[in-house]
């Protein structure tokens, strides 16, 4: 690529990453707990978020008191750094969904010195590497370097289930700016979470992977039946009549009758 062309590909790349991860709040902003009440237990919070659950706002600023208390903690549990940060994550997430600059950079300033802390305790959590990854391209833009923290939180943790949801809606808006073997790990990901019947993977494909959508159904092709079935019944129950490998004609589906 031409010296001259990457900046603007930069800040084009950065921009995906914002309206991604807004558009991801927004779908699930109605997710509540029932009673309306959020735990204070931060680690039950945080494991409601890597699961997909989100809280509005206005529930999460209640955690901040606790937040603040770990953060102020020289001897704060590894565990409690990591959940501190996840939900300081989710509420940076929240505040660029809802447009808040002020409340963006506040929740930035803060995940970037919980995942300092947290990485120093916990080096091998693939989480970590991959909140590092997202703070550091929504704090100071797209930088190429900062590819070295994902093949990181890949080399730490290839299949984390929900960790790996979140990865590969990350990886997959800027797949064809990785480097090859990432790239194949990324696709291989993204199979493995289909083969898994991850509900989330149908809107994955139709969201973050559209435009990488021919490479990520081909490999479908190594996912046992019942999962493609699964996925490919879920894309026509959201509108879109794709050809999943190893299934019949799109006009012989009985979904699409």
């Amino acid at each position: 690529m031409l010296a001259g062309t990457m900046p603007r590909v930069s800040v084009i790349v950065c921009k995906s990453f914002l309206l991604l991860l807004s558009a991801m709040a927004l779908v699930w902003s109605g997710t509540m707990l029932a009673s309306g009440r959020l735990s204070t237990d931060l680690d039950a919070v945080a494991q409601k978020i890597l699961r997909g659950e989100s809280f509005r706002s206005d529930n999460l600023d209640a955690l901040e008191p606790r937040i603040i208390g770990v953060e102020a903690d020289p001897f704060a549990r590894p565990a409690s750094l990591r959940s501190a940060a996840i939900i300081t994550l989710h509420r940076a997430e929240v505040a660029i969904a809802e447009g808040r600059r002020i409340a963006i950079d506040e929740r930035l300033d803060q995940l970037g010195r919980l995942l300092g802390r947290a990485l120093q305790t916990s080096p091998t959590d693939s989480y970590l590497w991959l909140a590092l990854f997202w703070y550091r391209n929504n704090a100071h833009g797209y930088d190429p370097a900062n590819v070295a923290l994902l093949a990181r939180s890949y080399d730490l943790g290839p299949a984390e289930g929900w960790i790996g949801v979140r990865r590969v809606r990350l990886a997959l808006p800027i797949l064809s700016h990785l480097p090859a073997p990432l790239q194949e790990r990324v696709v291989k990901e993204f199979a493995f979470l289909v083969n898994a019947q991850f509900p989330e993977m149908p809107g994955v494909l139709v969201g973050a992977g559209w435009a990488e959508r021919e490479k990520l159904l081909a490999r479908l092709a190594t996912v046992k039946d019942e999962s493609r079935r699964t996925f490919a019944r879920s894309l026509g129950a959201m509108g879109y009549i794709l050809d999943v490998p190893n299934l019949a004609p799109v006009e012989d589906r009985p979904w699409t009758r």
